[in-house]
């Protein structure tokens, strides 16, 4: 097991002697560090190993204690390290004039062996404490950040997903068009002209190549519609209605929304012929779905054997739809902690550690459940489980 290193503490005082005795107190549970003068203890505190607490003397020629305390506030690089002055000084204004400089805390001399330890012991650990806490805070303010940005991704999507529809409606249109002028122009060449055999046989098998062509278009149009149209539902941020949802309709929107991601991955999908609805926020569901999806995806990356199965069926009580892989699986000990929000083993890139959390509060919200379970030999496997709109409205009738 590797071996915690010891907080450093720099003291700093002009006489050798009082380092001494201030080193033989500190020395068995911290590194020590000494300057015998200011423009030295400053040159340690900007090094590329400043101290966690170092202990002023007020005292000492040239630049004194008050004096390098200042210059320690007044640089961002040293504010944060607490500093202690050790000093002869018992004046109340010493102190006050100590405290407003930014020092923590006061040990007069001849020092107390006991009092030197408890106050150390204690600077240390706040300090600890308020690195931690300043470091969780700038974790989450970039994660709050990301997590933002991908909310504006989403509006510019839907106003994306608008400028995409429209001339796409005009492409589908329109290839209608010319595929009923190209069956009425077909049959006016035959009934006007009256070709040889051979001839109608090559207009004919031009204009099937033509219609063929057009059909595609018009196949391949639709199907950008109705991902645009899915885009353009998931976006609406605001849209909190609540009524009667076809799961297996959010089950199709979520894959087709998720196509991209799973155009390398075997898929497949199990379900009951009918399911009953459920009620709900059909853009709830569909974005629990696709945060299920993806996190499957992400987890097979790389993985030419990567498959993915979704069934969807209907027991004694509830709708049970499950999104399983055949990944990695999830640590044991990690199981409970991922639906901690902020909580993510991706890269920021590729997450914010939200969709599960967000995902858990959304079922609960519809009053289900979801859970996360490990596959035997390997995989991972979320499982949701929604009461249907029926029994719901049987409960609220009773």
């Amino acid at each position: 097991m590797a071996q915690i290193e010891k907080q450093m503490i720099l003291i700093v005082d002009d006489t050798p002697e009082n380092i001494d005795v201030l080193d033989g107190i500190l020395r068995a549970n911290y590194r020590i560090k000494a300057a015998l003068d200011g423009e030295s203890a400053l040159k340690i505190a900007l090094g590329k190993q400043p101290p966690d607490l170092i202990l002023l003397d007020v005292m000492m020629p040239g630049m004194n204690g008050y004096d390098v305390c200042r210059s320690l506030k007044e640089n961002t690089a040293s504010q944060s390290i607490p500093v202690i002055f050790v000093t002869a000084k018992k004046q109340v204004e010493d102190e006050t004039l100590g405290f407003e400089l930014g020092a923590v805390d006061y040990i007069t001399k001849p020092v107390e062996p006991a009092v030197v330890k408890a106050r150390v012991r204690t600077h240390i650990e706040l300090k600890r404490h308020r690195d931690h806490m300043e470091t969780l805070a700038q974790t989450r303010a970039q994660q709050l950040i990301h997590a933002e940005r991908l909310s504006t991704m989403g509006l510019l999507s839907a106003g994306l997903a608008h400028e995409i529809n429209n001339p796409l409606t005009y492409i589908h249109s329109y290839a209608e068009y010319v595929r009923d002028d190209l069956e009425a122009l077909q049959a006016e060449f035959n009934g006007i002209l009256n070709p040889s055999e051979s001839t109608k046989e090559s207009v004919d098998s031009r204009f099937l190549d033509c219609k063929e062509s057009i059909a595609e278009i018009i196949r391949g149009s639709q199907r950008i519609m109705s991902l645009v149209e899915n885009m353009k539902h998931l976006s609406r941020a605001d849209d909190q209605s609540r009524g009667r949802v076809d799961i297996v309709q959010c089950i199709e929107n979520a894959m087709k929304l998720c196509q991209f991601d799973l155009k390398l991955i075997q898929v497949t999908l199990d379900r009951d012929d009918v399911l009953p609805d459920i009620m709900g926020n059909r853009q709830q569901i569909e974005q629990v779905l696709i945060n299920l999806i993806k996190n499957a995806v992400d987890a097979m990356e790389n993985d030419p054997s990567a498959a993915l199965i979704l069934t969807a069926k209907m027991d004694e009580k509830s709708v049970r739809i499950t999104v399983a892989d055949n990944g990695p699986g999830i640590p044991e000990d990690k199981l409970s902690s991922i639906w901690e929000a902020f909580y993510t083993t991706k890269t920021d890139e590729k997450g914010t550690g939200l969709g599960l959390s967000i995902s858990k509060g959304i079922i609960e919200d519809h009053g289900g459940s979801i859970r996360g379970s490990n596959i035997t030999p390997h995989g991972a496997s979320f499982t949701i489980e929604l009461p249907p709109a029926d029994a719901l409205d049987f409960v609220q009738e009773i």
